[in-house]
């Protein structure tokens, strides 16, 4: 038989797999952060990839998703740029700004903002800043299988031509296209489909003691959070998809002392940021320590649960893939892994735990 062509007269479904869990451990991470504020010349940028050691060829934390670790020295920018794969922005350390598609946003620690795909941006650290630490949590690793991560070195100038999309007042619109059946179904020209009306790629920033005016309430002991104490950064654009940008979404969240999650797993990989705290997670059936400043993954579809060991609430910001598989209807959720498989927000729902 060619090798052009599999035949499936005799074929069975291959046995699911996934990566391993991983931790990055603080002081490595701490040791790199140096390395990028020590060196005296730069050709590139101040940045370093962090990388699963099975995540493949595009280097990512896990297959669809990646994290990159950049510093700004005090009044330092990097170089105006763009690319086709979007970022959700951490800044941990410092403060400054960032011109991204013509607008300016400034931001400090805590504060989390998007770049859009192929938008030009430029980062800059205020001259009385302390270093600037910024983690980027992308999908250029799935742009990368598509053999689509373009670069361009370019202008970034606030108050340049905006990105389209820019006023949002709400989630996606639906065309009124032409209707071929009772069925629903319609179709759209291909003038339609060069002009959306709606883009979800615009950028946007939460600023921390905004999210912190909601996620606090949630630093108790009432077992009203007995799901997770945490919020979703929601960009409208994205619809019931619920992301931060298409194809990512952000969490901050929290853990109270002696909190301990409902094991669970789900089909997006969760890779989390502590920021403060220290515990433990049980992650597809082992034990793996942990301490603020260290990364975190529980891959797609291994169960997992965290537990705050300490006297101190942990809070941490975790990132999925969720927006790109439920667009895709691949967003499997288990809640409670006794309930059959189903497609969050396409064949099932979380009421039973709504329920208690």
């Amino acid at each position: 038989m060619s090798s052009d062509f599999e035949s499936r007269l005799s074929w069975t479904p291959p046995e699911h797999t996934h990566i391993s869990p991983y931790i990055w451990r603080k002081a490595d991470i701490e040791s790199e952060i140096a390395q990028l504020i020590d060196a005296e010349r730069v050709e590139g940028r101040r940045s370093v990839r962090i990388s699963h050691p099975e995540s493949g060829p595009e280097g990512g934390a896990s297959p669809g998703v990646g994290v990159v670790v950049s510093v700004l020295r005090p009044g330092e920018s990097d170089a105006p740029h763009r690319h086709t794969f979007s970022v959700i922005n951490f800044i941990r350390d410092g403060h400054g700004h960032s011109i991204i598609g013509g607008q300016r946003f400034d931001w400090g620690p805590g504060d989390v903002f998007t770049t859009p795909g192929w938008a030009h941006h430029q980062h800059f650290a205020d001259p009385d800043s302390e270093p600037v630490v910024r983690f980027s949590f992308t999908d250029q690793p799935l742009i990368d299988k598509f053999n689509m991560c373009i670069y361009e070195e370019g202008e970034a100038a606030e108050g340049s031509l905006q990105l389209s999309g820019a006023n949002i007042d709400g989630g996606p619109t639906v065309y009124e296209g032409i209707q071929i059946d009772d069925s629903g179904a319609q179709m759209l020209t291909y003038k339609q489909m060069l002009a959306p009306k709606i883009v979800s790629n615009v950028p946007m920033i939460w600023k921390w003691d905004k999210v912190w005016d909601e996620l606090g309430k949630m630093d108790n002991d009432s077992p009203e959070y007995a799901g997770r104490r945490v919020v979703l950064l929601y960009h409208p654009g994205t619809g019931s998809s619920q992301g931060t940008t298409a194809t990512l979404t952000a969490l901050p969240g929290l853990i109270v002392p002696g909190e301990e999650h409902r094991i669970h797993r789900h089909s997006s990989a969760a890779i989390t940021y502590m920021r403060q705290g220290s515990g433990h997670s049980q992650i597809a059936g082992q034990r793996y320590e942990w301490e603020a400043g260290d990364l975190v993954i529980a891959p797609a579809w291994s169960t997992h649960g965290h537990m705050n060991d300490g006297d101190e609430t942990v809070i941490g910001i975790t990132v999925h893939d969720v927006p790109l598989l439920y667009n895709v209807g691949a967003l499997l959720w288990q809640e409670i892994l006794s309930d059959k498989l189903e497609v969050l927000g396409k064949t099932g729902d979380l009421s039973a735990v709504a329920e208690g």
